[in-house]
C-alpha cells in the first residue's frame, strides 16, 4: 500500500509542480480534450498554434490561435484567447474571442478522479459573422496505473440553436519514463454534435514535448466527422506554450 501511494503521489508530481509541463494536457494542445489541472496561482502561460485542415469535398483551411491564462487562484485559472481560420488567405477570415474559466474541485487519489469544471464564452468576429456561444465542460482525470492518465470530458454548448453535446475520452502517457522524463503521447476518441445536432466521431493522437523547464511543443493529428462522408477532415496542429 506504502509503494503503491508513493507512485501515485510521483506521477502527479510533474503537474503540480511545473505548470507548462508536457504531462499536463491542455485542451487544443494538441487534442481537444484537458485534464483537471490548473497552472499555478499567479502564474502566466502564453500558448500559440497553427493547424491546416484538409476535407474530402473542400480546400484546406487554415488557422491559427492564442491564448493567455493566468493563475488567478489556488487551483483557478483565466484565460482569453482569439481563434481565426481561413481558406483563402485570410482575405475573408472566420474566428472568434474566448474568454475561459477553469476551477479544479478536487485532486486525484488512489479511489476517485480528480474533478474540474470550466466555463466559455465565445464571440465570433470577421467577415462570416455569426453568433456568441456559452460552453461547461466537466472534466475528471485518473491515474491508473503504469504512468498512465485516462480523462474524461463532458461539454455543453449553448448557441442561437438548441444546446449541443460533446464527450471525449482521451488517454495520456509518458514515453520513455523512468529513464527520460520528456515526451507525453496523447490519444483521444469522442462524439459530438453539430449545429444540425447531427452526431460527428471524432479521435487524434499527439505528442507533448518538453523544450525546456517552462516550455513545451506539440503537434498531433485530429480525424473529425467521422461517418459522415461530407463533413469528414484531418487536421494537422502544432503549438507552442510557455510560462513566466
Amino acid at each position: 500500500m506504502r509503494v503503491k501511494a508513493f507512485t501515485l503521489a510521483l506521477s502527479m508530481v510533474p503537474a503540480l509542480v511545473i505548470a507548462t509541463d508536457h504531462n499536463n494536457v491542455d485542451a487544443n494542445r494538441p487534442l481537444r480534450f484537458e485534464d483537471a489541472s490548473t497552472i499555478a496561482f499567479g502564474e502566466r502561460t502564453f500558448e500559440f498554434g497553427v493547424n491546416a485542415m484538409i476535407g474530402r469535398r473542400n480546400q484546406p483551411v487554415y488557422g491559427l490561435g492564442t491564448e493567455f491564462k493566468y493563475g488567478v487562484g489556488v487551483d483557478q485559472e483565466f484565460g482569453l484567447g482569439i481563434e481565426s481560420e481561413s481558406a483563402d488567405g485570410f482575405r475573408n477570415n472566420l474566428g472568434h474571442l474566448e474568454v475561459r474559466y477553469l476551477r479544479q474541485l478536487r485532486r486525484d487519489t488512489e479511489g476517485a478522479p480528480a474533478l474540474a469544471i470550466g466555463i466559455q464564452f465565445a464571440t465570433p468576429y470577421g467577415n462570416q459573422g455569426g453568433d456568441p456561444e456559452f460552453g461547461l465542460r466537466g472534466i475528471a482525470s485518473h491515474y491508473v496505473g503504469n504512468y498512465n492518465w485516462l480523462h474524461f470530458n463532458a461539454d455543453v454548448t449553448f448557441g442561437n440553436n438548441e444546446p449541443r453535446l460533446g464527450f471525449l475520452f482521451g488517454l495520456s502517457r509518458p514515453l520513455g519514463y523512468p529513464r527520460d522524463f520528456s515526451q507525453t503521447l496523447v490519444m483521444e476518441a469522442g462524439l459530438e454534435q453539430d449545429e444540425n445536432r447531427q452526431w460527428n466521431a471524432i479521435a487524434g493522437i499527439g505528442i507533448r514535448q518538453q523544450l525546456s523547464p517552462r516550455a513545451v511543443i506539440d503537434y498531433g493529428v485530429l480525424l473529425q466527422g467521422m461517418g459522415q462522408s461530407e463533413k469528414q477532415s484531418v487536421a494537422l496542429k502544432f503549438g507552442y506554450g510557455v510560462s513566466f
